[in-house]
């Protein structure tokens, strides 16, 4: 199914905003990603993987409710590996990938038609169930982060380093903070709260937008299938890290 003939949760009447959300995330990692020559198309593709796996880290917690709150039948459990806390669960995988119950809008059915669409033979899509096993061996060992890319397309930035980075100033578009998207636009600077920012419980879907358009642009410079691979398995890494340790706001 095409994402034209998915109903998405604000359609029809509240797409402007989520568009507008869309599109200025997307735009905002190509200025971000722009070097001399331009933008590098592998390292285009692990960034918005990281920002779409810590939003599904970020929505799953949400959905169970404020910080503090419970959380029930183990649907996200704590790991410590090498010092550090690290997040697995059904909750958390939903919004990656398809789980009764769970998110109906996950990153993969989005990344994986996309390459599809760009040329991909679906005989050649990527194994997903093996990048969570590979995410999963890696936890607390100096692998985990540390994208698995052949080397005649190497990224110049890690999912963490990118994460990092771009988080802050995409958590303020998502978010609409401080009426970011909206300044200067007639009519949706004085809408009702709750009408100028999409809700964090569909961030997740908001980032599977952007990385389904960036396989579709990046389609002539980078195969789809190594498109799909690097988005989903930076996803999966950047869902599991602690958020204490990832910067909420700008310098």
């Amino acid at each position: 199914m095409t994402v034209e003939a998915l109903k998405l949760p604000w359609d029809p009447d509240d797409a402007i905003i989520p568009n507008l959300t869309i599109g200025s995330v997307g735009h905002s990692l190509l200025i971000w990603l722009t070097g001399e020559r331009g933008v590098h198309a592998e390292t285009l593709m692990d960034p918005v993987g990281a920002l779409a796996g810590f939003a599904a880290q970020n929505a799953a917690f949400r959905s169970i409710g404020p910080p503090g709150t419970p959380i029930p039948n183990r649907s996200i459990v704590t790991v410590e590996a090498g010092g550090e806390h690290y997040y697995f669960g059904d909750r958390i995988n939903g919004y990656l990938v398809r789980q009764s119950g769970e998110y109906a809008y996950p990153l993969w059915g989005f990344i994986a038609a996309a390459a599809l669409e760009a040329g991909m033979p679906e005989k050649d899509m990527p194994d997903v169930r093996e990048m969570f096993a590979h995410v999963a061996k890696t936890i607390g060992t100096p692998d985990f982060g540390i994208p698995r890319t052949p080397k005649e397309h190497p990224t110049h930035v890690t999912p963490r380093k990118a994460l990092e980075a771009f988080w802050p100033g995409t958590k303020e578009l998502l978010s609409n903070a401080n009426g970011v998207l909206v300044k200067g636009l007639s009519g949706l600077e004085s809408s009702p709260e709750g009408r100028t920012s999409v809700p964090e419980l569909h961030w997740p879907l908001v980032m599977a937008l952007v990385a389904r358009g960036f396989i579709l642009k990046a389609k002539d410079t980078l195969d789809p299938r190594l498109a799909c691979s690097f988005i989903m398995e930076s996803a999966i890494m950047m869902s599991k890290v602690d958020p204490k340790t990832v910067p909420q706001t700008r310098p």
